[in-house]
């Protein structure tokens, strides 16, 4: 679903009261584009624990995690045996927040890489995302050459490789990957598109409904 920001927090209440999710239910961040991952072992009274992090990880059967994009990448994690899951807000800046996930995973659980499968929702393709030509070669270097590309003379970047990259290199149990870029689709929020006073947030879901 997507949602308007000056309309944020009603259309996020009919969102959760039309799938029935109850707000204690609800996990939410103040998310400062970092990678950060916090734990959620406690159900709380609202919607937001306002820590500044950018992923949650719970091993609470009847949590619902939540994270808002347009533009990054939505990341979902899960175990063999659905004990624990995680939702991850990846933009440029937090790339790497998977491998911060499964660290903390095993660290906490005991779980290894090896038992967790993933799927990375929509997000910028790397045919829209042109940045400075800094921000490429640093991006380059730390993520190698397929996590960037070159398009019509701009610098580009391309988060789905990167986090294919680092994901598959952990040697986790299985990776999907949506291909949709959202500045290329109308019906998917896109802040590169529609720029700071028009882009709409997409909020990504993961619980049991």
């Amino acid at each position: 679903m997507t949602l308007a920001r000056e309309k944020d927090l009603s259309d996020r209440q009919n969102l959760f009261n039309s799938l029935a999710i109850g707000n204690r239910r609800i996990f939410s961040l103040t998310q400062v584009h970092s990678r950060d991952v916090v734990f959620t072992d406690v159900c709380g009274d609202d919607h937001g624990n306002n820590k500044g992090a950018d992923g949650l990880i719970t091993a609470e059967a009847n949590a619902v995690l939540s994270v808002t994009v347009a533009d990054c990448l939505p990341i979902f994690m899960w175990s063999s045996d659905y004990s624990v899951f995680a939702l991850l807000h990846s933009g440029w800046k937090g790339t790497g927040i998977v491998i911060a996930a499964l660290r903390k995973i095993r660290q906490k659980f005991g779980i290894e890489a090896s038992d967790i499968h993933c799927f990375i929702g929509p997000g910028i393709g790397d045919c829209c995302y042109a940045v400075p030509k800094e921000r490429y070669d640093l991006f380059r270097k730390e993520y190698g050459d397929t996590a960037v590309s070159m398009h019509d003379s701009h610098f580009c970047l391309n988060l789905r490789e990167a986090n294919r990259l680092l994901l598959e290199t952990a040697g986790i149990a299985s990776l999907q990957i949506v291909n949709n870029c959202t500045c290329c689709s109308p019906q998917l929020g896109s802040y590169r598109r529609d720029g700071k006073e028009g882009f709409h947030n997409m909020m990504a879901l993961f619980g049991r409904f």
